[in-house]
């Protein structure tokens, strides 16, 4: 799907979502959740194309820095997709401890990435 289709749907979700709010109908939440669900689902479906650059990046040797970045990447485009869903539905608090919890592992997932930077520096001196 190219990005205009991408965002002509997103548009299109968008009026259908405020027609729902005008009339003030109950399941504009559900609206607006599954809305968000199927552009994210587009969305990552599109990521599919990373798997073929870890791949190659991967033949070239060591993959200690460009794994972490790619895991926290993943990490925190899950959290933040889960915290808007959290937000629609009017969840401020939860949607807060999803991205705590995402910041959490982000960093649990740098902890090669440091390592190796110190052994370099070591190396160096």
């Amino acid at each position: 799907m190219n990005i205009f289709t991408y965002c002509a749907a997103a548009i299109f979700c968008v009026c259908g979502i405020s027609l729902l709010r005008s009339a003030k109908s109950e399941i504009t939440p559900y609206a607006v959740a599954a809305a968000g669900i199927i552009l994210a689902g587009t969305a990552i479906s599109e990521l599919s194309h990373l798997k073929e650059l870890t791949d190659y990046i991967s033949s070239y040797g060591n993959t200690t820095v460009f794994a972490p970045i790619i895991k926290a990447l993943l990490v925190s485009m899950l959290c933040q997709f889960t915290a808007e869903i959290c937000r629609d539905f009017g969840e401020n608090s939860v949607a807060s401890k999803v991205e705590l919890g995402g910041k959490a592992v982000i960093i649990y997932l740098s902890i090669p990435l440091i390592k190796e930077v110190l052994k370099n520096a070591g190396q160096m001196l």
